[in-house]
């Protein structure tokens, strides 16, 4: 398991997701990435998955 998922899991958790909410996110299409590619095929930017997770997470409507 990659030390990146504590992060994400930490990150998650404050903001009040679940583990099912991370899951769609990193599997899904987002704007917070240049390519618009899905968190997932990013694995090798942990600094920008969990910019990215956080940013996201944290928008208040």
């Amino acid at each position: 398991m990659r030390p990146l998922f504590k992060d994400l899991k930490k990150i998650a958790s404050e903001y009040g997701w679940d583990g099912e909410d991370v899951v769609f996110w990193m599997t899904s299409r987002t704007t917070w990435f240049a390519d618009q590619g899905r968190p997932v095929d990013h694995l090798d930017e942990p600094a920008a998955i969990i910019a990215a997770l956080a940013d996201e997470a944290g928008i208040q409507w």
